[in-house]
This record gives structure tokens, sequence and C-alpha cells, in this order.
């Protein structure tokens, strides 16, 4: 770190505060000053700049790091990753800096960047330097993996409510706060498995409920859920009580969903989607706020039978005045190692329980049937494909229009790097698909069988990562927010719970991948948030 002089450090600023800090552009250096109590002298930055080989050695330092860290070029915002330590360090005025902010990391470290004297953000980029305007990871949960079939990650005002697995099985909540930084609370331990990562439903100032399964571990049959009454933050989960039931086959995975419409002044009704062998169904489950104790009621609800391994992903379909889901849609579709490939797209009402196909409406499920309705009986909005395989990502209801979009990775032989990412346009009205599909680039590189993945945003539009080169890309709409020699794994927007009018602090949740074998075994694997810039 030669060149710089160590003034000062963030160890006491939460993750978030400090991104506002650098996303406010008319800091001055009175103001650093004044907010941390610490001296920004003139005279170190005065002295360093009378030694020259100093001064250029820090100055080739800074354009050195900025080149080969994780940062975007061009017209693209750059990410500060937030690691173990952020510090700030008086720098030559001949730089074009007041202070350096950098990260550290054990023994590696990376100069990011800092104030100018004028007091905006700059960075450098080929030695010379640029107001730019700023995007910069949220926060980072450490030893954390992130599921794609498990349900996105949810938002109300400042706080996002998000879930992971840790290395050795821990089942996590985990927050990223504005205020506070981020929050994680371990409520078991499951198998080591990502599928095993829990499914989260938060009911902001009531409490917070998970669900999980054991990815069907020698017939585990289990649902298992947990809720914490209060204000729904992680934290609400230490030390409550894990409650399982029985789903009738060997059971995996967990998306809940709360039913607004049959809230009490102390209860809260969850569905939560659960793949049970070759087939998908609902858990109905009660959450009695004041004693976090959760009960079955409904028993099991019947969804669909697939002939071979299926997913399902939900989104919401309609909502009511508070934004509260009514309705979802459900996207269907095969593991990509089976030989059917079609994509189905149905409608779910939580009030009525009254399933239907998108592509024949007339095709029904009263989801308290006996029975599950048979694949068979669908109209596949995408039919197999005659060579090839496909993996189904998302789901975007329309905003309240009649045009859905659906996402999928199209390959044109086995899963592999040449698969492409893909958006098909469904007028629900008129029952077919319209437009020419749009594609957002091959996947690259993956890991194992999984492509590092794409989903749709609450606006519609595609987040997207792409490998080529050993550079992995975080974008979106094909323009570049973050660029990582380490892997990202699972994009996950995050959705709102009620109709807001501001911003959320984070945008995206992903998975940043130090090793990945598969899906029972990782390491080096972070919860990383990221807010883009404007």
């Amino acid at each position: 770190m030669t060149g710089l002089v160590p003034i000062g450090d963030f160890e006491g600023v939460p993750d978030m505060m400090l991104a506002d800090l650098l996303r406010n552009p008319s800091l001055s250096r009175d103001t650093l000053m004044a907010l941390f109590s610490t001296d920004v002298p003139a005279i170190v930055i005065e002295t360093v700049s009378q030694l020259p080989a100093v001064e250029a050695a820090a100055a080739g330092a800074v354009a050195a790091k900025l080149a080969s860290a994780d940062v975007i070029v061009g017209t693209d915002k750059r990410v500060l990753p937030l690691f173990t330590k952020t510090g700030w360090y008086a720098m030559p005025e001949s730089t074009g800096y007041i202070v350096a902010f950098v990260v550290v990391e054990q023994r590696d470290w990376w100069i990011l960047g800092g104030f100018t004297l004028e007091g905006t953000w700059s960075v450098a980029r080929g030695g010379d330097s640029a107001a730019v305007g700023l995007s910069i990871t949220a926060s980072m949960v450490r030893d954390a993996i992130p599921e794609w079939w498990v349900g996105l990650p949810q938002w109300y005002l400042d706080t996002i409510y998000a879930s992971a697995l840790g290395r050795k099985g821990e089942v996590l909540a985990a927050d990223f706060n504005a205020r506070t930084g981020p929050i994680v609370a371990q409520v078991a331990t499951a198998p080591v498995d990502d599928h095993n990562v829990p499914g989260r439903s938060t009911v902001p100032g009531r409490g917070t409920f998970m669900a999980y399964t054991h990815h069907g571990l020698n017939g585990d049959n289990l649902l298992r859920v947990v809720a914490g009454g209060g204000s729904g933050r992680a934290d609400c989960l230490t030390g409550k009580t894990v409650f399982s039931f029985p789903m009738g086959g060997a059971a995996s995975y967990g998306q809940p969903w709360n039913l607004a419409h049959t809230r009490t002044a102390t209860t809260d009704t969850f569905w939560t989607f659960v793949r049970v062998a070759l087939k998908w169904c609902i858990r109905e489950n009660v959450a009695d706020w004041p004693t976090s104790t959760v009960t079955a009621t409904g028993g099991i609800k019947q969804l669909v039978e697939f002939p071979d391994q299926a997913y399902m992903h939900t989104s919401v379909a309609a909502t009511d005045e508070f934004g509260n889901p009514t309705k979802v849609g459900i996207i269907a579709g095969f593991n990509p190692a089976v030989v059917k490939s079609a994509v189905y797209v149905l409608e779910l009402d939580l009030k009525t329980g009254i399933m239907h196909d998108k592509m024949k409406p007339t095709v029904t499920q009263d989801i308290s049937a006996a029975n599950p309705l048979q694949s068979t009986a669908l109209t596949a909005v995408l039919p197999d494909k005659a060579s090839g395989t496909r993996r189904v990502l998302g789901l975007y209801c329309g905003g309240g229009s009649k045009l859905w979009k659906l996402l999928t990775i199209e390959y044109s032989g086995a899963v592999g790097p040449d698969g492409v990412i893909t958006e098909w346009t469904l007028d629900v009205d008129n029952l077919q698909l319209v437009g020419s599909p749009r594609t957002f680039g091959a996947t690259g590189r993956h890991f194992e069988r999984y492509p590092a993945g794409a989903q749709f945003d609450r606006d519609g539009k595609v987040w997207h990562i792409n490998e080529s080169g050993n550079v992995y890309t975080l974008s979106l709409e094909g323009v570049a927010v973050r660029k990582s020699s380490r892997g990202m794994l699972r994009v996950l927007p995050v959705m709102p719970i009620l109709k807001q009018t501001a911003e959320p602090p984070v945008d995206v949740v992903t998975g940043d991948i130090g090793s990945y074998t598969d899906y029972t075994a990782w390491s080096d694997v972070n919860l990383l948030a990221i807010k883009k810039g404007a």
C-alpha cells in the first residue's frame, strides 16, 4: 500500500450507510471530517506530494487496482465489494483525490477510488480521473448460498428479507438493512444440499415465516417450517421452534405465499409450494405470531403431477389495493436432464384455490381435490424441443397487461456453455406467443450442471449473468452492472411485499462463488446484495 497513509476506518459504520455516503456526490472534505470526527490532514497530503516516487507509486496503484479489480468500464456504473474492512486513506493531491477507499480481506486489498478535491466521487480508468455515478454492493453475508426454486427476496422500506444455506447446512434468514447492516439468524441445520435453502415470506410488523425440506434425502417427506413473531426481521427467528409436517412423499423445496385475506389479529396463513416426488403440492399452515407456533390446516393441496421431474417458479399475477398478492402465476418446466422440455403456464387464485391453464383456461384444478391435475391435460406454451434441451427460469405476469413473459435457457444439444438466455412473450388473452423472442447472450460456463442464471425483476426487466473468458458479468437488460473473476450464481431480484413508491436499497441478490463442485459441495460462497446506480 505504498503511498497510502491510513487515517481512519469504517468498522463502526453500517455497510449500507457507507453506501449512501458514497452515492452522495456533494460530500466535501468538511463533511467527511464532521461525519467521522476524524481530521483529514492536509499536511499529510502535502507531505506525500513532496515525495515524487511515493506519489507516482500511489497514483499507479490506484490506476492498476481499478483496472484489475471487479469493476465495470465504459459508461456502466461500478460496484464496490464490501468485505472484511473498508478503510480510507489520504492521497496525493496530484491524483485528484482527497481520500481513497480501500477494501481489505486478509492480505488482499483493492483501491476503489475516492473523493476529489471538489467533493465529487471519482474513479480512475487508465490513470485518468472521471466523475461518474456510483453503484455499490449493499452488503455481503459470508458463507451463505442462495437458491432459485424457493422464491425471490422480499423488500419493504429499508430492508431486504432473504434466505440462504451455510456451508455446513446452516438454515439461515438474512436481512440487508439500510440502517443496521446485515442481520443473520440460524434457525436449524439441514443436510448440505443447496436445494435445502429455505423459502421465506415476511409480513412486516407481524413476523416472518420460513419453509424448507431435506430434498427428499433417503425419502424424507417432511416440510419444515418456523415462524417468528415481531418486526419480521431475521432476528425474530432466533431460538424459535421448527415444526415438521409430512407431505406424503419425498419432499423438495418450499415456496411460501402469504394469504393476506385470511389474516386475523394474531395469525397469518401461508401456502407453501412443495415438490413431492413427481407432483407439486401445497401445504397450508397458520402462524400464530404471539407464540411463534405453526399449525397445519386444510391438508395437502394438489397442483399438478408430471411424468418426469419438473420445476415450478411462482410470481405475482394480481394484488389487492394494498399490494398483497391475490393471484400467482406459475411457470412449470422439466429438469434439463430428462427427455421432455415443454413449458406450461398456469394461474392460481389464492382466495378460491382454483388453478387454470393459461393456454387453455377451461382446464382447471380445485387444489382441495384428492388428486392432482395431470400435466397431459395442459397445453404447452413452449412444446417439447425436437433436439436439444431447455431450462425454465422465470415468469413475469404482465404488471396488469395481457402480455406475460417467460424466461428460459435454450440449449441446442446437451446442457453446456452455448445455452442462450431467452425471453418469450405470451398474449394470455389470445392464447399465443407474440413477437420474436429476445435473447441475452450465451450463459457461458456452468457450475456443474447449473447456469449462472437470469430472472425478471418487479418491472419485468431481465437481470442475467453471463460468463466469458473466465469473467462473470451481471447485467440488467444487456447493460453490465458487475464483473468478477469469481463466479456469480443465481440472480434473485428483490420483490416488494406491499405497494411502495421509494426505490429498494438493494436491486438483486446473488451468490458470490469461490468453489462449487456440485449442489452438495461448495466453499467460499457468499450472499451478495447489489444496488445498481441510476
